[in-house]
């Protein structure tokens, strides 16, 4: 078996296992009125067939019901613990072990643009196979979510890059580069959108149409650039300090406005509670 096989099989295994967890968290919150979307890894592998789309983790979003009762019924069962502990995340571990299951309040961190779970919801189709009260994200909807994710992790420095992989599976499905630059207009996340597409057709030009369908303008190019130079200089300083850069980036002045000052209150937040841990 060569190295490359070897790779599959181990991502086709892990696959599995991260399916499973969904379908273990689906049963143990099951309830009427929620309904949980599985995105990111997950639904991009089962476009793509296991073993094709890396991953590590589960994310979920609990799109109806509640937020907190979904968390505390997954305990209640003995099935998962709270590894960690954020308001708008909750990481979950089954008691034996495998791939963490990150619970999220929202399809996006907090105040990154304006998709909603309401919106997530709508565009949403069944999840095949992981039970009734599971769904997967739209096309449309899963780019936005996998372009947004890789943007905060600054282009993937502090990640792994594969928004190519997800793009080239979401076309597959149907997506075309319209839809998503509607789709980013409508979460008012077209400037994001533009920066991370520039990075992807620097990357390879095949690209080119995503960027395009974003019709980005004199204008735009030349703010891209100088937000881009910012979150080139914020990087090497931590991941904490180059997401507040990434949070500076918006398509209003007032959703900048909002979500650097979460991304400075959450940095506050950190800080302090590092510097408390070090002197107690």
């Amino acid at each position: 078996m060569s190295p490359r096989d070897e790779e599959q099989l181990l991502r086709w295994a892990i696959s599995e296992i991260c399916r499973g967890q969904v379908r273990r968290l689906a049963a143990a919150v099951a309830q009427p009125g929620v309904r949980l979307v599985a995105i990111k890894g997950v639904h991009i592998a089962a476009l793509t067939g296991p073993g094709e789309r890396p991953m590590n983790d589960v994310d979920v979003v609990v799109a109806a019901g509640s937020f907190a009762d979904v968390v505390e019924r997954a305990v209640r069962s003995g099935e998962f613990r709270i590894r960690s502990d954020d308001w708008s995340t909750k990481t979950l571990e089954h008691r034996n072990g495998g791939p963490p299951v990150d619970v999220h309040r929202l399809p996006l961190p907090p105040l990154f643009g304006a998709m909603s779970t309401a919106a997530l919801l709508e565009h949403a189709v069944p999840a095949e196979g992981l039970g009734a009260s599971v769904l997967f994200p739209d096309p449309a909807d899963a780019a936005v979510i996998s372009l947004v994710n890789i943007f905060k992790d600054v282009f993937g420095y502090f990640g792994r890059y594969h928004l190519h992989h997800d793009l080239d599976a979401l076309a597959a499905a149907g997506l075309t580069p319209a839809a998503l630059a509607e789709r980013l207009r409508l979460y008012r996340l077209r400037r994001i959108g533009i920066l991370t597409l520039r990075e992807l057709t620097r990357r390879d030009e095949r690209y080119r149409p995503w960027l395009d369908a974003c019709a980005p303008t004199p204008a735009d190019e030349l703010t891209a650039d100088r937000l881009e130079r910012l979150m080139r200089k914020a990087a090497p300083l931590g991941h904490n300090v180059a997401l507040l850069a990434a949070r500076l980036v918006g398509d209003r002045p007032l959703d900048v406005v909002a979500s650097g000052g979460f991304g400075a209150a959450r940095l506050f937040r950190d800080g302090t509670r590092a510097l408390w841990a070090r002197v107690r």
